[in-house]
């Protein structure tokens, strides 16, 4: 589950999840571009095994002009667009809002960029088996993770709609299906010897090792990955 507004092409129902904290504008962009895209969620983008994504189109709680009180809309009310096609995630974006007037841009990071930054705004993810390899094989179908820098929500329109517009990678079922962690360590080890221990789930991404262990995620040194790596033997 990613804290994320969720939008989706009504064409053919790949979407694009919106992560950021709160006060990150994820309703406020749900809002604006939901009655041009397809309105998925504007809170809480579910994304099953394969790939696929559940549809929460709750109604939104809008800010008032004094930025204290908020107003609770239905989708309806809004215009917001229903997408009646099952739902694919195909896009991952991070939201980057400023305060200042800055034109709005799209970088593309790899994962081993913005993993801390997704896995703060993430829900049972250290449940799942092969959680990191989940997250890295969606990472991969989205061609990256896109960072989107902007100030109005109307900003949006343009880089989101053009993300959208790029070919999607969908991901079989069985790819995320085959994420397995390693086994467990030997009961014995030799005095002097050393093994790696048991953890839920590992990944390598950019010459870097990240582990999942009791659902905490840590990142291993350089100095780290290559002991890792020699442990395997």
């Amino acid at each position: 589950m990613l804290h994320a507004a969720g939008l989706a092409d009504p064409a053919t129902g790949d979407v694009i999840a919106l992560i950021g904290p709160s006060g990150a504008g994820k309703t406020t962009a749900a809002s604006s571009l939901g009655t041009v895209l397809g309105y998925v969620s504007d809170e809480t983008v579910a994304v099953d095994a394969g790939g696929g994504v559940h549809p929460f189109p709750k109604p939104l709680a809008l800010k008032q002009r004094d930025a204290v009180r908020k107003r609770i809309v239905g989708p309806d009310d809004l215009g917001l667009e229903e997408v009646r096609r099952p739902l694919r995630l195909s896009r991952l974006a991070l939201l980057d809002r400023r305060d200042e007037c800055v034109t709005p841009t799209v970088a593309t990071v790899g994962l081993e960029e913005a993993l801390g930054r997704i896995i703060e705004q993430t829900s049972y993810l250290g449940s799942l088996p092969g959680a990191l390899q989940r997250l890295e094989a969606l990472v991969r179908v989205s061609g990256g993770v896109h960072v989107i820098r902007y100030h109005h929500a109307a900003d949006l329109v343009e880089p989101v709609s053009d993300l959208l517009r790029r070919p999607a990678a969908h991901l079989p079922p069985a790819e995320i299906h085959a994420a397995v962690a390693p086994a467990s360590a030997p009961g014995h080890i030799a005095p002097g010897s050393y093994t790696r221990t048991h953890i839920d789930d590992w990944i390598e991404v950019g010459g870097e090792v990240i582990v999942l262990v009791d659902g905490k995620v840590s990142r291993f040194s350089p100095l780290g990955s290559v002991l890792w790596a020699a442990l395997h033997t």
